[in-house]
């Protein structure tokens, strides 16, 4: 797909990724040269919004932001919400993938249904993006990719975890809601996503999928990454509950690591 972009727009050699959630949205941009994150920023909202307000705000950074005056080389958008489901892709028919969805979430009759793949573990994601703002990223910058959160994540966490023999529990936190991954011996186990309120919500889902998996939380390993830190509240309640509770980090060394927080912005930093 092409699409003239507005006159004033910059030829640049950076790539630029969106996530968008009803909770807020945030992006990154790359130097496409150098592959180095060069801008993180975050919008997050007071309440959860409707697709419609998301995209009024959205409109607003992407007019009124200078560091998104370009013409980018590559824009994505990621997002992040709990309307999708894994299927295994022996499974997977795309002429039924709103049959897929109707037995854990409501769907209308109006969204939009797509999917992802995950090649190389033979999984297919599928799942209902924001329609509107998809036809408004492809008239501010013509022609892009899109995926949801739980892709990405479950795809290079698996990658991480590839020769671990061990169940690992990963929980990727936003302000309402939490993406729950477990993983053994480079195969997907579970990809949950629940709604929190209190640290207590937190733990709870936690160790009731652990319970479900037959994992001891006295042995199991559980690492958190996104909105969350170890002086939070949900972290340290984790970590009293949770023996083996650590923020995700890596040994690999990154050359912004004054811009990236490796478990924080774990979802972009990990698409260069």
């Amino acid at each position: 797909m092409t699409q003239n972009l507005q006159n004033n727009t910059i030829h640049t050699s950076k790539r630029l990724s969106i996530q968008i959630s009803l909770n807020g949205f945030s992006f990154c941009t790359i130097n496409s040269q150098t592959n180095q994150v060069e801008q993180i920023e975050q919008t997050k909202f007071k309440t959860k919004f409707t697709p419609e307000q998301t995209l009024q705000v959205l409109k607003k950074e992407l007019t009124n932001n200078p560091l998104l005056q370009y013409n980018f080389e590559k824009t994505e958008v990621i997002y992040d919400n709990d309307l999708y489901t894994f299927v295994p892709k022996t499974l997977f028919d795309p002429s039924n993938q709103k049959e897929y969805l109707k037995y854990t979430i409501k769907t209308l009759a109006t969204d939009y249904i797509t999917h992802d793949n995950i090649h190389e573990h033979e999984l297919v994601n599928v799942y209902v993006p924001y329609a509107n703002i998809n036809n408004y990223v492809f008239e501010r910058f013509g022609s892009f990719e899109y995926y949801h959160t739980t892709t990405l994540l479950v795809e290079q966490l698996l990658r991480l975890e590839k020769n671990n023999q061990n169940t690992t529990i990963f929980v990727y936190l936003n302000s309402t809601n939490f993406h729950l991954i477990a993983t053994q011996n480079n195969y997907l186990k579970i990809c949950n996503t629940f709604v929190h309120e209190t640290a207590e919500d937190f733990l709870y889902y936690i160790m009731f999928t652990a319970e479900q998996l037959q994992l001891n939380p006295e042995k199991f390993q559980l690492f958190l990454l996104g909105d969350i830190h170890i002086d939070h509240s949900y972290y340290q309640i984790a970590h009293k509950y949770i023996r083996n509770t650590e923020l995700l980090h890596t040994s690999s060394t990154q050359n912004n690591t004054d811009r990236v927080i490796y478990h924080k912005d774990f979802i972009f930093i990990n698409r260069l």
